[in-house]
């Protein structure tokens, strides 16, 4: 038997989310190859059968909106018992791809923005993982979380599961989740990489033209597996929650701090202002008013100019751009081992379809489960 017949042989979990109203049949079967096989025994833990779930949607979504106390509305939990769903999608949709769960948790009135993972627009964190798990547990399903592959660490997605899963007293993340009134783990069996990197528009740190289709650019998957750098010229230099291409616009303000969409940067990033390239220095303190310089803060992507005192202040109305490396970033195969030291017992699943990255993962080991998302036609709940 060849290694590719044997690696399609090998049975792994398949978790199949529909998006729309309906919900998903999660069973095992031979993900390697293009079709599902009913009956096949598992190498782990079973997705129960029959099971249904709902992809919950943005932390802000009127489907998982809860009254200010942060219980869920009785009615979504009546209406989702009587419809069998059994099984709740956590972020679900695009914006789970830049959504930092970090800025989630906690008293509401100290919670941090978010961004769509479409449109970029900024949004807030009211439906947390806390909150989320309460309308879980009220319903009696089960849930799967969705890692933030575009903008997220391996350690940001341990430490998501840490939080969600770790005994109080065996990891600060158990220890803050106590505090914030659920002392006993959730026990999240079943985590996503990333919403759809295989589709067009998400590929995010992956791809400079996001209308290359991943057949166009076989790399793509390769990136998605095991990371990798990808070069940016003239992209938007925007906000932190703000991803917008207007948010790019200076406002005129001193002490501008804007964002790289996909960090870490590589040492030279060219920072532009209405096309005039401006200048990289390690510090502003030493810059007179005139000069046209900026500091970047190549670990997280941020970008400071002057305040008319150190360093020139961009003039209102300019256009700010970045082209520059994105990377080195790290892939699903990464994100398994540094979630599953987290926890052994969870199940990592991959989100991205075809055979170019069955090809790219060969028989690595780490590679856990696979998502599949067919969609269904549905409607907004009113």
């Amino acid at each position: 038997m060849t290694g590719m017949a044997q690696r399609r042989s090998r049975l792994v979990a398949v978790v199949v989310v529909l998006t729309g109203l309906v919900a998903a049949v999660l069973v095992y079967s031979g993900a390697r190859q293009t079709r599902i096989v009913v009956g096949a025994e598992p190498t782990g833990p079973v997705a129960p059968r029959g099971s249904s779930a709902l992809t919950t949607g943005t932390p802000t979504t009127r489907s998982a909106r809860s009254p200010p106390d942060g219980e869920p509305q009785q009615r979504l939990v009546a209406n989702a018992r009587s419809t069998g769903v059994s099984m709740l999608r956590y972020p679900g949709g695009t914006v789970a791809n830049t959504f930092r769960w970090k800025r989630a948790i906690g008293p509401r009135e100290d919670r941090r923005c978010q961004t769509g993972g479409g449109d970029g627009a900024p949004l807030d964190s009211t439906i947390g993982p806390d909150e989320h798990m309460a309308l879980v547990e009220q319903m009696g399903a089960e849930t799967t979380m969705v890692v933030n592959f575009a903008t997220a660490t391996p350690q940001e997605a341990a430490d998501w599961v840490s939080y969600m899963n770790a005994p109080v007293g065996t990891s600060p993340w158990a220890d803050l989740r106590a505090e914030h009134g659920h002392p006993e783990p959730y026990g999240v069996t079943w985590w996503e990489v990333g919403n759809e990197p295989d589709v067009g528009d998400q590929a995010y740190w992956m791809e400079q033209d996001a209308s290359i289709l991943p057949g166009e650019h076989p790399e793509r998957a390769h990136k998605y597996a095991h990371g990798g750098t990808t070069e940016f010229t003239d992209q938007p230099l925007t906000t932190d929650c703000d991803r917008r291409a207007d948010a790019q616009i200076s406002d005129g303000s001193p002490d501008q701090v804007r964002q790289v969409a996909y960090a870490p940067v590589a040492p030279d990033p060219r920072v532009m202002v209405d096309g005039e390239v401006w200048t990289q220095i390690p510090t502003l303190d030493g810059a007179g008013p005139d000069d046209t310089v900026f500091t970047p803060d190549h670990e997280s992507g941020e970008v400071r100019f002057g305040d008319g005192v150190h360093g020139s202040v961009p003039p209102e109305g300019t256009r700010l751009t970045v082209s520059y490396t994105s990377g080195p970033r790290a892939g699903y195969m990464d994100f398994v081992r540094a979630m599953k030291e987290a926890d052994p017992d969870i199940r990592v699943c991959s989100s991205y379809q075809g055979d170019a990255f069955l090809e790219a993962i060969g028989d690595d080991p780490a590679f856990d489960c696979q998502v599949s998302h067919p969609s269904t036609p549905g409607s907004s709940p009113p």
